[in-house]
């Protein structure tokens, strides 16, 4: 018997959910985006799919979207947030200076930090938070009444005012 122990990039599918997939793919293909009757069908099967997810997840509102892979995520989630820090910074709301990351992440969020800041025109500092030889972050934050560690010392975590 295999024990397979690489799950980063792909992990085995569950029998239901490939029969539901292979389902929808047969019968129900179409683009949800369409007006026709394949079309429909195709929506109607993403609206009980996303209504579902839903209820098992708890959430009722808000945004619920379905992506290809972890890249994908790692993009929109990065790309979301840091849209949302710009619009808070045009508002005149102070935002943060610097974006942290676990040094662990994959290698696709440091990027998308980097790639979405400059794009965006943010410039906030990308730091990684560095973990120790049993990959246990080394930093769990600077309170106002903890003096920041010696790596951190030179990145201020300030609030910058809007520009």
């Amino acid at each position: 018997m295999e024990i397979y122990l690489d799950a980063n990039a792909t992990t085995p599918v569950l029998a239901q959910a490939r029969t539901a997939a292979l389902e929808a793919m047969a019968g129900d293909f179409g683009n949800p985006s369409s007006t026709h009757s394949t079309g429909l069908k195709a929506r109607a099967l993403m609206d009980a799919v996303r209504l579902r997810a839903r209820r098992v997840m708890g959430a009722p509102t808000g945004q619920l979207l379905f992506l290809s892979g972890a890249t994908e995520g790692i993009q929109t989630a990065v790309l979301s947030a840091l849209s949302a820090l710009r619009t808070r910074r045009q508002a005149g709301d102070a935002a943060p200076a610097l974006l942290l990351h676990g040094a662990t992440e994959h290698k696709a969020v440091p990027e998308a930090l980097k790639h979405w800041n400059a794009l965006l025109g943010l410039d906030f500092q990308v730091l990684a938070i560095p973990v120790d030889r049993d990959a246990a972050t080394t930093w769990t934050g600077c309170a106002p009444t903890r003096r920041a560690p010696d790596w951190s010392a030179r990145w201020r975590p300030t609030m910058r005012p809007a520009s």
